[in-house]
């Protein structure tokens, strides 16, 4: 960590340097300015985690350099030392980002409470730092592949949430427009085609690079991740139904294949056979290779009407191959055998 200190005084920087135990707070680079144009250019050059500044200097005064630092530039701590008489402006000065001030002479009371509020400030950086070290040292692409595959929003807004609260808004900025990416990318890798939504993605970028606020931009994010999932979650409904329904129609026109089966069909479809037998009971409430059987034993049954046709050749008709196993079906479906269901047919049409 880097701080820098800015006195137009250099007994109060020399005193600075000395009395606050830099080293043990983490801080491996302390510099030195003497007015806030000093400070601000030294700031740019260094970017630097602390600042602690008198706010009555020359040039520029620590108002003007906190406005300056609060404007351009992220994650920079600003300390405002001041006089009694300054402590109405100094107050002030929290507008502009400001995290502290601490009233003038410095004694050793101001220097313990000094040292405490750098001793924050560097457990929040480094709360910070273990959530991108978690984020990036980890497989973030995999996390987050992993909740969409899942559905848990709920991590993803966490992650987001705890982001935020550590984060500079750049690097949350940075973060979301990754996630962004990445979001568009899991469903294009499974083959879901987001044109239709690629409108959404668009305008989620531009508002993550013009909000201001580390909240907002995570909030338009989470928001996009939503969105899109209900788009997805749509899409493969719609989609489900339309590969049930043309399984459905297949089976209606090609029952009489002796090779149709769940697999046949998913081939023909381009899925694979456990994804069409979910979708097929989904749509219609009752497994595939029942539904192909009562398509079977219906169209047997009204070839068993017409007695010119045997029946080891209607089995065959209806894609049985083994006469016996076309017996045992009709029997589980019918509650009779071909040959009992003939003749109680034959009855019946005779009757009418």
């Amino acid at each position: 960590m880097k701080a820098i200190v800015v006195d137009d005084d250099e007994v109060v920087l020399q005193g600075l340097h000395t009395v606050i135990p830099w080293d043990t707070l983490g801080f491996c680079e302390v510099i030195s300015a003497k007015n806030g144009e000093e400070a601000y250019q030294k700031a740019v050059a260094e970017n630097p985690d602390v600042i602690i500044t008198d706010i009555r200097m020359p040039v520029m005064d620590g108002l003007d350099l906190a406005r300056k630092i609060h404007e351009t530039m992220d994650g920079v701590s600003v300390i405002i030392m001041s006089a009694y008489e300054d402590f109405e402006y100094a107050r002030s000065a929290m507008r502009y980002g400001v995290s502290d001030y601490i009233l003038k002479p410095i004694d050793l009371d101001k220097i313990n409470q000094l040292v405490l509020r750098l001793k924050e400030i560097r457990d929040v950086k480094s709360a910070r730092s273990n959530v991108m070290r978690n984020l990036y040292n980890g497989d973030l692409k995999a996390r987050i592949f992993e909740d969409l595959k899942e559905g848990l929003l709920d991590d993803i807004e966490t992650l987001l949430k705890q982001y935020s609260e550590h984060a500079s808004i750049e690097d949350v900025r940075s973060m979301c427009l990754k996630l962004v990416e990445l979001l568009f990318s899991y469903y294009e890798n499974i083959g879901l085609n987001l044109n239709a939504v690629r409108s959404f993605q668009l305008e989620a970028i531009d508002k993550i690079m013009e909000l201001k606020s580390a909240q907002e931009i995570c909030s338009v994010t989470h928001c996009l991740f939503c969105d899109i999932f209900t788009f997805v979650s749509k899409e493969k409904a719609d989609r489900g139904a339309i590969l049930a329904n043309a399984a459905k129609q297949m089976m209606e026109q090609e029952f009489a294949n002796c090779s149709f089966s769940l697999q046949y069909v998913a081939d023909k479809l381009g899925v694979t056979p456990s994804r069409l037998s979910v979708l097929f009971h989904k749509a219609f409430g009752v497994n595939f290779s029942s539904y192909l059987a009562q398509v079977r034993i219906t169209k047997a049954q009204e070839l068993l009407k017409d007695f010119s046709l045997k029946i080891d050749e209607i089995g065959s008709m209806v894609g049985y191959t083994d006469s016996h196993y076309f017996a045992k079906v009709f029997k589980r479906v019918v509650n009779l055998t071909p040959s009992e269901y003939r003749n109680v047919s034959g009855g019946i049409l005779n009757a009418i």
